[in-house]
């Protein structure tokens, strides 16, 4: 008898024989270099896009495949397809900008250090209620969890990648901890403004060494079921975090602002 992973796996390789697969890994890349264009301004606003088979030509792509990623697009408030009218940019006020692609999307399309702001101003509201109730509701998994994302961010201080990628799973074990749907739904915002800011923030090993008491005194308060204390913590980690990324703006004046005010 076979295990549900055997079912799982077997539907899988099917899926991938089928090309069913294939095809929705196709529409996903079709649609993010569309999304990228549009974030890029290549398609501004209010523009109508190329027709469906002009875009299957340049992407080398079916029919088919850049039906589905106008749908994907669609689904993600960028464009709006009307028959006969053709597929039009959606303006930015529609966009669902919490979207876990869409924010990924965004930090690949342009630099922008509003948005960058913006992101870890909406990081200083959310993140210390999350560490609050975390140490009022969290589990030893969600515990245990933090702590392994803790020690990999103290293991991985001189690999800016490794520290940035356990840097980003401590701040989502926060969030999960806290036990809101909500604030789940956040997790994709948090990711993206942590892992684009702290490239910045973070350059050096140095850099990453001193941040990890402030990391500690969360987990400190999350572990001892201290809501004020982990929520003061988060407070000064984020109040940390800012003033090195106003900093490094500042000393980087070729910076330029490209979509703050679209």
């Amino acid at each position: 008898m076979k295990s549900d992973m055997d079912t799982e796996s077997l539907d899988l390789l099917h899926q991938m024989h089928s090309g069913a697969f294939v095809a929705r890994n196709l529409s996903a890349q079709a649609a993010r270099e569309l999304g990228l264009r549009i974030l890029r301004g290549t398609y501004a606003p209010e523009a109508v896009l190329p027709d469906e088979g002009e875009l299957a030509e340049e992407l080398r792509v079916s029919r088919t495949v850049v039906r589905e990623a106008v749908k994907i697009l669609t689904a993600k408030g960028l464009v709006e397809a009307r028959p006969r009218l053709g597929t039009r940019v959606m303006p930015r006020w529609n966009w669902q900008i919490l979207d876990r692609d869409l924010l990924a999307w965004q930090h690949a399309a342009t630099f922008s250090e509003a948005r960058l702001l913006q992101l870890t101003e909406m990081r200083r509201v959310i993140e210390p209620a999350a560490a609050n109730l975390g140490a009022q509701r969290r589990t030893p998994e969600d515990l245990s969890t933090l702590r392994r994302a803790f020690l990999d961010m103290g293991e991985g201080v001189a690999v800016p990648d490794d520290f940035v990628g356990a840097d980003a799973r401590f701040h989502s074990a926060v969030l999960k901890s806290a036990h809101n749907e909500y604030f789940d739904a956040l997790e994709g915002v948090i990711y993206a403004g942590l892992v684009a800011s702290i490239r910045i923030t973070n350059p050096r090993p140095a850099s990453n060494k001193s941040s990890l008491p402030l990391h500690q005194r969360v987990l400190e308060g999350i572990e001892h079921e201290d809501g004020d204390a982990a929520s003061a913590a988060m407070r000064e980690l984020l109040e940390d975090a800012g003033q090195r990324l106003s900093k490094a703006f500042a000393s980087r004046p070729e910076r330029v602002e490209v979509q703050a005010k679209q």
